[in-house]
C-alpha cells in the first residue's frame, strides 16, 4: 500500500494485522506524527507504543528516540510513571549510540516529569545531569535547553537569580542558533518573573507569549504559559482575569488533547472557586483532581480545599489526612509559596480546633515566601497569623519564652 493513497494509521492496522512488524513500526510512527499535528496526543501515545512493540533489530538510537517520543506522549496524557519509566529506558541506548545529545535531552525530558511528580531533587539532579554532559564539548543547543529546564525549577521556587542565570544562557544560545522555541520560552519566564516580583505590566507579555507558541503549534510550551499564569493570577488575587484565562486555557487543553495541563489548571480553579467564597465548586474540582490520574504537584491546592472547607463548616468529625497529605506533598515540593500556603492551613485549624502544632511555630522564614512574592496582603496575614499562633505555643507552654519570633518580615 502507498501512504499516499491510504492513512497511516490505516495502513498501520493493518500491518499488524499481517503482522508484518517491520511496516507496522514505521507507519505506526508515521501515524503518531500526523496525530500531533491533529492534536491528538492519546492517539499518537497509542501509535508510538504499537511502533515501539513491533521495532525490531533497530540499532540502539533509534529505539532510544523511540522510548523518549513515547514517553513524552506519556507525559502529555498525565501517565507520568509511565514516561519516567520509558525516557529513562532509554538513557543506556543513547550511551551505545554514543549520542551526548540524545542522551541530554532524555535526562532534560525527566527533569520536567520528576519535578511534576512532585519530586524535586530527582528533577534537579537530571537537569543538573543533562547540562553537564553536554557542557564541553557538546551541543550548544542542547545545552540550552538543559539550562532552561534547570532555569524553570529554579524559577518555580522563587530562586529567581539562579532561574535569570540559567535563562541568560539559554536566550543567547538560542539567539546563536535561531531556535524559535528556546527563545520564546527563555522570554516567558523572564516575563513570568518579572509578573511574580510585582511588575503588572509583564503580564501582556506573558499574553502574547502565549498567542505566538499557539501560532507556532508549540503545544506543550502553550499550555505551560496558560497554566503559569492562572496560577500567578489567582496568587495575586487578580480573580477575574484568572477566570477569564482558565475558560480560555481549559478549553485549549480540550482542542489540543493535554490531559496533564487539564489536570493542573483545574487544580487551580479549585483555587480560585475556594478563594471567592464558591465552596461547593472548589470542593468538585477538588475532587476530579485527587481522583484522577495526572500530576502530584497539581494536587495541593485540592488537598487544601478539601481539609480547610470542611472545617470552615463547622463539621466537627473532618478529617485531618488532607492537611497531612499536604505537608508532606510541600516538603517534597519545597518552594516557598507553596509550603506557605500549607502552614497558613495548618495555623487556621490550629484557631478553629485549639489543637497545637508545632510545625506552624517552628519553620522558620527562610522556607517561605518572599517579602516580594506576597504583596502587602499577604504578608500582613502571614506575619499576623505566625504571631498568633507563637504566642498560642507559649501559652500552652510548648515553646520556650525565648523562642524567636520566625515570621518578621516588613512590606516594602
Amino acid at each position: 500500500m502507498n501512504m499516499g493513497l491510504c492513512s497511516p494509521a490505516v495502513l498501520a492496522h493493518h500491518a499488524v494485522g499481517a503482522r508484518d512488524a517491520v511496516r507496522a513500526a514505521r507507519y505506526a510512527k508515521a501515524a503518531a506524527r500526523e496525530a500531533i499535528r491533529a492534536g491528538s496526543h492519546t492517539e499518537a501515545a497509542a501509535f508510538s507504543q504499537t511502533a515501539l512493540d513491533h521495532l525490531e533489530g533497530a540499532p540502539p538510537g533509534e529505539r532510544a528516540e523511540l522510548l523518549h517520543q513515547l514517553g513524552y506522549e506519556q507525559y502529555m496524557t498525565s501517565r507520568l510513571k509511565d514516561a519516567i519509566a520509558d525516557v529513562s529506558a532509554s538513557f543506556p541506548l543513547w550511551e551505545q549510540a554514543g549520542d551526548a545529545a540524545g542522551l541530554s535531552a532524555a535526562h532534560e525530558a525527566v527533569a520536567i516529569f520528576e519535578y511534576y511528580n512532585a519530586r524535586r531533587r530527582d528533577a534537579e539532579a537530571h537537569a543538573d545531569q543533562a547540562a553537564s554532559i553536554v557542557r564541553e564539548p557538546g551541543p550548544e543547543l542542547t545545552y540550552g535547553l538543559a539550562r532552561a529546564t534547570r532555569g524553570y525549577l529554579a524559577y518555580m521556587r522563587s530562586d529567581f537569580e539562579l532561574a535569570m542565570s540559567c535563562y541568560g544562557d539559554a536566550g543567547r544560545i538560542a539567539e546563536r542558533e535561531r531556535h524559535g522555541e528556546l527563545a520564546l520560552r527563555t522570554r516567558f519566564v523572564q516575563a513570568a518573573a518579572a509578573l511574580a516580583g510585582g511588575d503588572e505590566e509583564a503580564r501582556p507579555r506573558l499574553t502574547e507569549h502565549i498567542e505566538a507558541a499557539r501560532a507556532h503549534e508549540w503545544d506543550e510550551l502553550a499550555s505551560t504559559g496558560y497554566s503559569n499564569l492562572a496560577n500567578l493570577d489567582v496568587e495575586q488575587r487578580r480573580f477575574r482575569a484568572a477566570e477569564h484565562l482558565l475558560e480560555e486555557s481549559l478549553r485549549f487543553t480540550m482542542e489540543r488533547d493535554i490531559p496533564i495541563c487539564r489536570h493542573w489548571q483545574t487544580g487551580v480553579r479549585s483555587r480560585l472557586h475556594f478563594s471567592n467564597g464558591h465552596w461547593s465548586a472548589a470542593l468538585e474540582d477538588a475532587e476530579l483532581v485527587l481522583e484522577s490520574e495526572g500530576m502530584p504537584l497539581a494536587t495541593l491546592w485540592p488537598l487544601l480545599v478539601t481539609a480547610l472547607v470542611p472545617l470552615r463548616r463547622g463539621d466537627e468529625n473532618a478529617s485531618t489526612a488532607p492537611f497531612e497529605a499536604a505537608w508532606e506533598l510541600a516538603d517534597r515540593i519545597d518552594e516557598p509559596l507553596r509550603r506557605l500556603a500549607v502552614l497558613s492551613a495548618l495555623a487556621e485549624r490550629m484557631w478553629m480546633t485549639e489543637l497545637p502544632d508545632v510545625r506552624v511555630a517552628r519553620t522558620s522564614s527562610s522556607r517561605c515566601a518572599r517579602p516580594a512574592q506576597l504583596g502587602s496582603e499577604g504578608l500582613h496575614i502571614g506575619r499576623q497569623s505566625l504571631r498568633v499562633v507563637k504566642q498560642q505555643h507559649l501559652c500552652l507552654g510548648l515553646l520556650p519564652p525565648n523562642e524567636p519570633l520566625l515570621w518578621n518580615v516588613r512590606p516594602r
